[in-house]
């Protein structure tokens, strides 16, 4: 089975750098609103690389043969996510609910499907962090600065 291949599991930062570049970089990263918008670009990678991985466990749960496989949702006006199904239902379930299906496969395909539903959980996690941050980012970066109009001194 492949590792994950989360920027984080690799040592990297959100910007794909190591090292001292990184350092270099993070210092800079603030100063203004071009430093936001390139923290914004990272989270992005970041989500596009979790929404990859997300995939990539969907099919390996699925080419698993087993009653229950993680069904990679990306639904109409909702964000794409990891949900159980079982073999014949048409609706979503929790992991839980998979349980007695599970128990009477071979202990190393159960594991693999606890490994799994664990994953699910933090890529899921991971994704709704990285989410919020871009929709955060992009509403402050696209709001107009609030201007004060200019009032002469009345002492002056």
């Amino acid at each position: 089975m492949a590792q994950p291949t989360g920027f984080r599991q690799q040592g990297l930062t959100a910007s794909g750098l190591t090292g001292e570049k990184s350092r270099e970089r993070d210092a800079k990263a603030f100063k203004g609103k071009g430093g936001l918008a390139t923290l914004a670009a990272d989270h992005k990678l970041a989500l596009t690389e979790i929404e990859q991985e997300m995939r990539q466990l969907a099919g390996r749960t699925q080419a698993v043969k087993a009653p229950c496989y993680l069904h990679y949702t990306n639904e109409r006006g909702r964000a794409p996510r990891l949900r159980w199904r079982m073999l014949s239902k048409a609706a979503y379930f929790t992991f839980q609910d998979c349980g007695p299906a599970l128990s009477r496969l071979a202990p190393v395909v159960a594991d693999f499907f606890m490994d799994s539903a664990s994953r699910a959980d933090e890529l899921n996690l991971m994704a709704k962090i990285h989410r919020d941050a871009v929709q955060a980012l992009e509403k402050h970066l696209t709001q107009r600065p609030r201007i004060q109009p200019y009032e002469a001194d009345p002492r002056r």
